[in-house]
């Protein structure tokens, strides 16, 4: 599939964004703002802690965060093959209720000797994304899961062939998590939709693609003396499925995916964290190809790691 590596992935290229977003002001009691006390049964946000996975929450009203997300997919059949996604954005919390992200992309790639791709290399400005996720339920004391939906319209100007033209996407997110064991063990699962319209010069036409997944982890929170003087270390690991269609609805089906791996998520402190995440492809299948895994719409493995500052 075109676009950012699917599933949302070490960089050697890195761009520097900035944002103007305007922030609204936080509702109080009965409009829906949580109380201190709730806030403070709750101490792990689980948002970042799953890797590709999401998770529900977004923290506080009027928070702040800047946010730098390295995407990696590589590995195709033959040759070499890597493409990766540099993106700065801007988060803020107008309610406890909705989160905006706005942010540049930058784009880097190198492919070489691959089946039914052009050798190119090169890096560049990539594109524009935002998110607006909607928490439709609270995890807290009273309510044992989380309910989120996220939408992330992004335009981008290189696709995952390393050919330059425009695209437009917009990836769904259906987000649930739990807190299995209180303060240690998380789950979340997402259902996920992931239409794209993208240009097609050579064919003089503008192509229309999707795709559809699933994706579950579970998470553990670590005690000290593991913590090693951090505020928060989870480990976990996920599983996700896709599948790639060659129209915005569920049609023309041309392979599926599935990935599993580990995660990590470090939060140093009040205001930094680190996350990351590796998965590989261990089952699939491209449309009319007679060979285990799909690494025609799909790459062989990913990677992912977020470094989050709030302020």
């Amino acid at each position: 599939m075109r676009g950012r590596p699917s599933f949302g992935l070490p960089a050697r290229a890195a761009f520097v964004a900035a944002f103007l977003a305007s922030v609204a002001p936080s509702h109080a009691g009965q409009d829906g703002v949580r109380d201190d006390a709730e806030d403070a049964a709750r101490p792990l946000e689980t948002k970042n802690i799953f890797g590709f996975t999401s998770g529900t929450d977004i923290g506080p009203a009027q928070d702040r965060e800047l946010e730098f997300e390295t995407n990696l997919a590589f590995g195709k059949r033959t040759g070499a093959y890597a493409f990766g996604s540099q993106a700065a954005t801007l988060e803020v919390n107008p309610t406890d209720w909705v989160e905006i992200d706005t942010g540049l992309v930058g784009s880097f790639h190198r492919i070489s000797g691959v089946e039914g791709l052009d050798d190119s290399r090169g890096a560049t400005l990539g594109g524009v994304e935002t998110k607006f996720s909607f928490v439709l339920v609270h995890r807290s004391p009273r309510t044992p899961f989380g309910v989120t939906l996220s939408i992330e319209p992004e335009w981008s100007r290189v696709d995952e062939s390393g050919r330059a033209g425009w695209s437009f996407g917009a990836e769904t997110r259906f987000i649930v998590d739990a807190e299995l064991i209180p303060e240690k063990l998380y789950a979340a699962a997402n259902l996920i939709y992931a239409p794209e319209f993208s240009s097609a010069p050579e064919q003089g036409r503008v192509e229309r693609t999707s795709s559809l997944g699933f994706a579950a982890a579970l998470a553990w929170a670590f005690d000290e003396p593991f913590r090693f003087g951090a505020k928060q270390v989870v480990l976990g690991a996920e599983v996700g499925y896709l599948r790639a269609y060659d129209q915005l609805a569920p049609a023309d089906f041309l392979g599926r995916a599935l990935y599993v791996g580990p995660t990590a998520y470090i939060h140093f402190n009040d205001k930094l964290f680190l996350a990351a995440a590796f998965s590989t492809q261990v089952a699939g299948a491209a449309t009319g190809v007679g060979r285990t895994l799909d690494l025609v719409n799909f790459s062989r493995s990913r990677a992912k790691m977020t470094i989050g500052v709030e302020f």
